[in-house]
């Protein structure tokens, strides 16, 4: 018999981000090599737009994971917080496609919107909650 999983949502958009961290770490290292490029950027901008889109996941993620984790522990509604973690994903997603991709400018322009709506949504949802408790 397993043991439950505590934290299913936070599992999950963890495990969902930790597959597309690799995925864009790999595209950084393939880029590396074809630009001959070990530190830095080489002013390459190509190498520049995966590095930045394996950065930007890195910077906005663990702020996302811990509030998706406490909300969770704190007994939020699964299926809001769910949205919210699928949301974050798919914006992600989203942001890297239209970052690599340089066509897709609307794709990155929609990521960003969804993360920030994303991560404004939960950061006022943990203080709505914490602020309940003092009432």
């Amino acid at each position: 018999m397993s043991a439950p999983i505590l934290l299913p949502i936070t599992l999950a958009t963890a495990g969902a981000c930790g597959l597309l961290q690799a995925v864009l770490a790999a595209l950084v290292i393939r880029q590396r090599v074809a630009a001959s490029v070990l530190f830095g950027d080489g002013s390459n901008e190509a190498l520049l737009r995966h590095i930045r889109a394996h950065g930007n996941l890195s910077e906005y993620l663990p702020a996302v994971l811990l509030l998706v984790a406490l909300l969770e522990l704190g007994g939020a509604k699964p299926i809001g917080l769910g949205a919210a973690a699928f949301a974050f994903v798919l914006g992600r997603c989203g942001h890297a496609y239209g970052l690599l991709s340089q066509r897709a400018m609307w794709a990155r322009q929609a990521g960003m919107i969804a993360t920030l709506f994303v991560l404004s949504t939960l950061a006022c949802w943990g203080v709505l909650k914490a602020v309940a408790l003092w009432l």
